[in-house]
């Protein structure tokens, strides 16, 4: 699970983008944002055309990609550790209140909900 964190200003200012669930692949949460060429780290290539189904689609490619990065957040770990990821993170999210709320069953989700804070003035 991940999460993404719009600016007032999206669409012109790109989200930063977060990870959950502890994956082997990307820092969690707690140590920050995520370094990508379509977030916030890098404002001089964020296109307001972006959408956020194409946001999710660049981020998940990254999953795939076996190259090692020098971008923040990108862990390089050994394929074992990996694997490790892999197998606890189902019990990992199952202990997560708002993974609970989503996937009340195992294989399919209830529903997807866009929690939106409306900034005040």
């Amino acid at each position: 699970m991940g999460r993404l964190r719009f600016p007032s200003e999206y669409p012109w200012k790109a989200p930063a983008i977060f990870m959950i669930t502890p994956n082997g692949k990307f820092r969690t949460e707690g140590a920050g944002p995520i370094c990508t060429s379509f977030s916030h780290y890098h404002p001089e290539s964020w296109n307001p055309a972006l959408s956020i189904r194409t946001i999710l689609l660049g981020f998940i490619s990254m999953f795939y990609d076996d190259l090692p990065s020098h971008s923040v957040g990108v862990l390089n770990l050994p394929y074992v550790d990996l694997k490790r990821f892999v197998d606890d993170s189902h019990s990992f999210n199952a202990q997560t209140p708002l993974y609970k709320e989503l996937f009340q069953e195992d294989t399919k989700p209830v529903c997807v909900i866009i929690k939106r804070k409306v900034a005040k003035k």
